[in-house]
């Protein structure tokens, strides 16, 4: 009996060890993904709840500011106009910073992605040597 492995064996063996490979960078990425969505899910609860303390604070900060103004001589229609004014240009300064956030997030999953590189370049390594 020969202690050298048959063409056949060696093939089944790198087959093997590419399932367990693959399996391996799957159990990554569900590992990344389930962290990613995690965060992503925190996120979206802290900011709705942000959003709707948020509304009812400025809902009564307007109603005082607009009673400040009318208060102050400006007619009902014109105090109502620059708190709407103020209130949009707010909403655009929020709408700007939400969009460089948006931008920057990213649910690729970098590290599998890195990951199964290096793997096919160490098989492509292993498999140029004789």
């Amino acid at each position: 009996m020969s202690t050298r492995a048959s063409l056949a064996e060696i093939a089944w063996m790198a087959a093997d060890s590419a399932k367990r490979l693959f399996q391996s960078e799957i159990v990554l990425l569900k590992s990344e993904m389930a962290s990613k969505s995690r965060s992503a899910a925190l996120a979206a609860a802290l900011g709705v709840s942000a959003i709707v303390a948020g509304v009812l604070s400025l809902a009564f900060l307007c109603a005082a500011a607009a009673l400040a103004l009318i208060a102050a001589g400006l007619p009902p229609w014109q105090a109502s106009g620059l708190i709407g004014l103020a209130l949009l240009a707010i909403a655009a300064m929020f709408g700007m910073l939400l969009k460089a956030k948006i931008d920057e997030f990213s649910i690729v999953p970098s590290r599998t992605i890195e990951q199964v590189g290096l793997d096919v370049a160490a098989m492509k390594r292993g498999f140029g040597r004789e």
